[in-house]
């Protein structure tokens, strides 16, 4: 089996004929004693929300692959700076908007990746405390 790239639409489609064919094949399954319900349910679940992750990823794609890129530019300096296609799309997000109106005299000069520092060992046990995974 090579490992071509199949279109994220292609996918959609594939996975809703999937849960076409699941919807007439379970309940035979079940009847015969094949599957219990509980299995038909949990599997077309299952299959379901791999449905909805695929939409929300084709929904998405173009800013899920520019975030792809930036994730994986480590090395991105800082005289680098995004297309002009990119850096409109960065100007427009609502977090560099607000900014850009309050300081109108700023400019977007270069683009960094954000590193996110891990939480330090007091940090850590509070988030514990509050039961959140920190």
């Amino acid at each position: 089996m090579s490992a071509r790239r199949i279109p994220i639409e292609r996918q959609v489609e594939e996975i809703e004929k999937e849960v076409g064919r699941r919807a007439n094949v379970y309940p035979r399954l079940v009847e015969r004693g094949q599957m219990t319900d509980f299995e038909a349910d949990e599997c077309n679940a299952a299959m379901a929300a791999a449905l909805a992750s695929l939409r929300i990823i084709a929904e998405h794609r173009e800013g899920l692959r520019k975030l792809i890129g930036w994730l994986r530019a480590a090395d991105l300096q800082p005289s680098e700076v995004p297309d002009p296609a990119e850096l409109e799309a960065l100007r427009n997000t609502p977090a560099i908007a607000a900014l850009l109106e309050a300081f109108p005299e700023a400019k977007i000069e270069s683009v960094l990746p954000v590193a996110i520092p891990a939480p330090t060992a007091d940090e850590s046990q509070a988030g514990e405390q509050l039961g959140l995974n920190v």
